[in-house]
C-alpha cells in the first residue's frame, strides 16, 4: 500500500492510499485528478437537485413521495427524463410515419403520474421504457399499431403484442423496446413482463359465453383470419385458448 496526496480538478488535495501495480495505481491517480472531490460532488448534486425541486414545483409536477434523500434523487431523475421525452417528439414521426398521434405528450404524462421516488430510483436510465410499459395501449394506439383490434371479424377480445420502438440513447448500441401487450375491450397487463401470465388469466377469467365465443372465433385446429389474412405466424390467442 502507497501513499499519495491528490490535487483534484476542483482544487481540494487529498490523501489517498492505493494498492495493486505501479500503473494501476498510476491509472487511478489520473483518474482521481481529473474529477472532482466527494464533497464537491455531492455539493454540486445536492445544489441540482435544490434546482431541479424548485423548477418541478414552479411547473406545478406532482409532489413525490419517499424519503428526503430518495426524493432529492428522484427530482434529478425525474427532470431529466421529461427533458428527453420532450426533445424525442421530432423522433417518433421520422420512426413511424403513420402515426396517429405523438406519443410524447402521452409519454410525459405517464412519467409525471409516477410519484413514487422510488419508482424513478428503479427505472433510471430506462424512465422512458418504463414510461411506455405503464401506457402501453395508449403509445401503441397512438402510433397506429392497434389496427389488427378494429377487426371485427376476429371476434371478441383480441389479444395484441406490437412492438413499441424507443429512441436510443445516446453511446447505447441497441435499439431499446417495449413489448405491449393489449386487449379488444381495453385491458393491458402491468408490469408488461408478466404479459404471458396475465393474458391467461385475463382471457380464463371470463364469463363462459364470452369464453366460447372467443373460440369460435380463433378455432385451434383450422387456419382463420389471423394467419391467413394477416400474415401472422400464428394465432395470438390461441395460447391462451387450449382446452
Amino acid at each position: 500500500m502507497a501513499k499519495y496526496t491528490v490535487t483534484r480538478a476542483c482544487g481540494h488535495q487529498e490523501r489517498v492510499d492505493l494498492i495493486g501495480p505501479h500503473r494501476k495505481r498510476e491509472y487511478a491517480l489520473e483518474q482521481m485528478e481529473g474529477s472532482d472531490c466527494y464533497a464537491c460532488v455531492e455539493e454540486k448534486r445536492q445544489k441540482e437537485n435544490e434546482e431541479n425541486a424548485a423548477a418541478a414545483r414552479a411547473a406545478g409536477w406532482p409532489t413525490l413521495t419517499g424519503s428526503e434523500r430518495q426524493m432529492a434523487w428522484a427530482e434529478t431523475l425525474r427532470a431529466a427524463a421529461v427533458a428527453k421525452t420532450r426533445d424525442s417528439a421530432a423522433w417518433w414521426p421520422e420512426k413511424y410515419p403513420e402515426l396517429e398521434e405523438n406519443p410524447a405528450g402521452i409519454i410525459e404524462a405517464a412519467l409525471l403520474a409516477q410519484t413514487s421516488a422510488a419508482w424513478w430510483i428503479d427505472n433510471r436510465g430506462g424512465e422512458i421504457a418504463g414510461a411506455v410499459t405503464v401506457a402501453a395501449a395508449d403509445v401503441a394506439r397512438a402510433l397506429g399499431l392497434l389496427q389488427l383490434l378494429q377487426r371485427e371479424d376476429l371476434g371478441p377480445h383480441i389479444l395484441v403484442r406490437p412492438t413499441i420502438n424507443l429512441p436510443r440513447p445516446d453511446a447505447y448500441p441497441l435499439t431499446p423496446m417495449v413489448r405491449a401487450a393489449v386487449c379488444s375491450c381495453g385491458w393491458q397487463p402491468y408490469p408488461q413482463k408478466n404479459a404471458a401470465l396475465a393474458g391467461r388469466d385475463h382471457i380464463e377469467g371470463l364469463a363462459a359465453e364470452e369464453l366460447e365465443a372467443v373460440r369460435r372465433a380463433h378455432p385451434q385446429d383450422v387456419p382463420h383470419a389471423c394467419t391467413e389474412e394477416l400474415g401472422l405466424r400464428r394465432c395470438l390467442m390461441r395460447p391462451f385458448l387450449r382446452q
